[in-house]
């Protein structure tokens, strides 16, 4: 059985993989001196010695997103979450018609299909 989702915006990984926090970043944050900046620095050098990966700020978008509703722009669609393959795991799947170039969707699911990087980092160094 498939549920439908209306009313929801998502931020899926295919936007939110290019929230990488850069050195420079965490660098100029390193200077601040603030000791609440300098707690979550130790939790991001523990996080980034234990996975090898490097920052990324997934969930901020949505923080972003609630802020200024133009760091992203979205797509109406009818969207599933591919659950059972083994390769796709998590994989937002269009279900619209795919061969069709402005596909007439019904519901109000929206999805993150682009984000305006400059506006999130401006939001970022404002509000952070």
């Amino acid at each position: 059985m498939m549920e439908t989702c209306e009313n929801l915006v998502m931020m899926g990984l295919d936007v939110t993989k290019y929230l990488k926090i850069g050195e420079d970043r965490l660098d100029a944050w390193r200077r601040r001196g603030d000791a609440r900046m300098d707690y979550f620095l130790k939790g991001v050098d523990l996080f980034r010695k234990a996975t090898g990966y490097p920052v990324t700020f997934h969930d901020v978008l949505l923080v972003a997103y609630l802020l200024d509703e133009q760091v992203v722009s979205l797509r109406k669609g009818n969207f599933t979450v591919e659950l059972a393959g083994g390769l796709t795991r998590g994989t937002m799947v269009d279900q619209t018609n795919y061969y069709e170039v402005d596909p007439e969707v019904e519901g109000t699911f929206r999805f993150a299909d682009q984000v305006d990087l400059e506006r999130f980092f401006a939001i970022l160094d404002e509000r952070f």
